[in-house]
């Protein structure tokens, strides 16, 4: 049903993708990978007539057909012939929904938009059809998500509203750009269920991109791998796993980090394309591990969190004091020490961010106490407190949130 035929795309004068050719079928589920800025998202967004306009597409074709095989060139269509497309016939999910959804509309209206716009149905009808929509997309309460703000969902709630606004035009390709990225492991294996199941009960395709491989095994039923721009390796997903040709591919599935040892060093993927086999025997990795485990002195913690509990007021009475509380982090104690990386792992809602404010002071705490080089957080004064947040720094989940977009980069 869609035909790449030698697509390249510049933006100015410098070419992100060259000669790109595949086609995809109907039913088909395809995947799409490559470190960033390989050239994934910028496919996307050159069949849906979304590329921005310092982009512009210098050769190929995008053949679509459709409605009994009519053609058109996606290509050189131009912005009423994609609206007529998008939505309808393709559809796209993007990244991050909390950039994609409009945060001062309730999410129930924003479904009801696109179906409305979509079906030219009313907006009563649109409406039971939201709501039949959400039940699909297994949300709980759709009656309460209807009438929620997008700031009121989880993450994954809100990646399935997402969903639900893309299949309400019944389109018959589906473009996933890194759906799962932002969200924990748990989510991420109930959105792929989602999406398989959606696929397979409405007859549609997929074209599913993400840098992680894992998840593109589970989906993918051919795989195409992305480099610097250019095609280097496509087949079924399977096969090419297991037995991969381009040494770049062999880079992406090898430079993995192990999940039984720690290198003394994360192999990156230009090790593996500069050599064939850069992968450490067992006694070199079980000497690694050694040696980071030597690097850890028998010190003082450099951070010291003893029985700390951080709580939110969920509801308050007539006087505005606390009557019900969350509590987000209850006792918790741990200690980090010079050179040790420690990881925190959990599902959403278990306390992680909340941990990471908490010790930066961007969140009150309610009990406990946390001491960083045996200096209590609590009592330190506003030029060791300035001093405190100028080492210890805080990268936040999404940079697209988190970068104030009227400045340049520098």
């Amino acid at each position: 049903m869609l035909s790449i035929e030698n697509l390249s795309v510049a933006f100015n004068q410098e070419t992100v993708l060259k000669n790109l050719s595949f086609t995809i079928s109907k039913g088909e589920l395809v995947g799409i990978v490559g470190e960033s800025g390989s050239g994934k998202s910028i496919t996307a967004l050159s069949i849906m007539g979304l590329l921005p306009q310092s982009a512009k597409i210098t050769s190929g074709k995008i053949i679509l057909k459709h409605n009994n095989q009519q053609q058109i060139d996606l290509a050189k269509a131009n912005s009423d012939q994609h609206r007529k497309v998008r939505g309808k016939i393709i559809s796209m999910i993007f990244q991050e929904p909390m950039t994609s959804l409009n945060p001062s509309m309730r999410c129930g209206e924003q479904v009801v938009e696109a179906l409305v716009l979509h079906n030219s149905i009313k907006t009563s009808e649109a409406k039971q059809k939201c709501i039949t929509l959400f039940e699909e997309m297994m949300l709980p309460d759709p009656l309460k998500v209807f009438t929620s703000y997008p700031h009121q969902l989880s993450g994954g709630q809100k990646q399935r509203v997402m969903i639900a606004m893309t299949l309400a035009g019944n389109p018959l390709l589906l473009i996933a750009d890194e759906p799962t990225t932002a969200l924990d492991v748990t989510v991420q294996q109930e959105i792929i269920g989602l999406l398989k199941r959606i696929v397979s009960q409405r007859s549609m395709s997929l074209i599913f991109i993400s840098h992680d491989l894992g998840v593109v095994k589970e989906i993918s039923e051919r795989l195409i791998v992305l480099k610097d721009g250019e095609m280097v390796e496509i087949g079924q997903t399977s096969t090419l796993l297991s037995k991969p040709k381009h040494n770049y591919t062999k880079g992406l599935i090898k430079c993995r980090p192990p999940m039984h040892s720690r290198p003394f060093r994360l192999h990156t993927i230009q090790d593996f394309v500069d050599k064939n086999d850069l992968l450490p025997s067992k006694d070199e990795a079980a000497e690694n591990t050694s040696n980071i485990q030597n690097l850890i002195p028998p010190a003082d913690p450099l951070l010291h969190i003893s029985n700390l509990s951080v709580s939110y007021t969920t509801k308050r009475n007539f006087w505005g004091n606390p009557k019900k509380e969350f509590v987000a982090v209850n006792n918790l104690s741990v200690d980090l020490y010079p050179n040790e990386t420690l990881g925190l792992v959990g599902e959403s809602g278990c306390g992680k961010t909340t941990l990471g404010r908490a010790i930066l002071g961007l969140t009150p705490i309610a009990n406990g106490e946390i001491l960083y080089k045996g200096n209590s957080l609590i009592n330190m004064t506003r030029s060791e407190l300035k001093q405190f947040r100028q080492e210890v720094q805080f990268v936040f989940q999404d940079p697209f949130s988190s970068l104030n977009p009227r400045h340049t980069i520098g």
